[in-house]
């Protein structure tokens, strides 16, 4: 997941600290700090179970400050988590490849 906002690396280690799931997840910083990216993007990854997935996405999602982007590797994947954040309570558009171009600028157009 990229999120955009201005948080720094120490704020997504101090937020998994209050996560149930600590100890039992792995974080890892994936920014490159030798390729140019856009100045407040920060890139990590979460290993976690299947089971404690959604969780745990729900609680950095509704805990992190700013926009963030979410990638899974299926459409499938996006309508199921689509769904379930619009049922949290979450401002979500999910944007993969079938859709129009029609569609697809105007969910980008939202992001910003």
């Amino acid at each position: 997941a990229a999120a955009a906002g201005g948080a720094a690396a120490g704020t997504l280690g101090t937020l998994m600290e209050a996560v149930p799931f600590y100890g039992r997840v792995k974080l890892v910083d994936l920014t490159d700090q030798s390729q140019t990216v856009a100045k407040g993007v920060m890139e990590s990854s979460l290993e976690c179970t299947e089971d404690e997935r959604d969780a745990l996405l729900y609680h950095i999602l509704a805990q992190q400050p700013g926009l963030v982007i979410v990638f899974v590797n299926a459409i499938s994947a996006l309508r199921r988590l689509v769904a379930l954040l619009k049922i949290l309570k979450l401002p979500v558009e999910g944007l993969h490849g079938s859709m129009q171009q029609r569609a697809r600028l105007k969910y980008l157009d939202r992001f910003r």
